[in-house]
């Protein structure tokens, strides 16, 4: 996914990479292995940006969680959206510097859709469900 702004090429890279069925990932004893990767220099470095931040406890990261697809926000740059395979949606509103789960406990979600004419209203579905936010994520109703 390459987002352009203020003339800055910024690309958003989610591992394990799921190409035709098939996983990808890097191995590595001190660097994370999953989640997402940031690269602002044209993918010659990238930089793990998977901290999810949850006040009052300790910090834990989307690093081993498997995302399925990323969602940016058509009117919010730094606003991206995140949906793991077994670990529900999360979002960040910093350009990924910090993430913060919305929907969990669900089951897989099959897709987002962010409304391009009404900021905030959110829609995704499970296999049972279709659900709609109006708020960003914050509260999410059955429809």
């Amino acid at each position: 996914m390459m987002i352009f702004k203020k003339q800055k090429l910024i690309i958003f890279l989610f591992l394990p990479f799921i190409l035709g069925g098939c996983f990808f990932t890097i191995k590595s004893k001190d660097k994370p292995t999953g989640g997402v990767f940031k690269s602002s220099d044209g993918a010659v470095t990238w930089e793990s940006k998977s901290a999810v931040a949850d006040p009052g406890e300790e910090l834990v990261t989307i690093n081993s969680y498997n995302v399925d697809w990323l969602v940016m926000d058509p009117t919010d740059n730094n606003t991206l959206y995140a949906s793991t395979r077994e670990n529900g949606l999360y979002v960040t509103w910093d350009a990924a510097n910090s993430w913060r789960p919305l929907l969990t406990n669900k089951g897989k979600l099959v897709g987002l859709v962010v409304d391009p004419n009404s900021p905030g209203v959110l829609y995704t579905a499970t296999s049972k469900n279709v659900y709609k936010s109006l708020d960003g994520g914050r509260r999410w109703k059955s429809v």
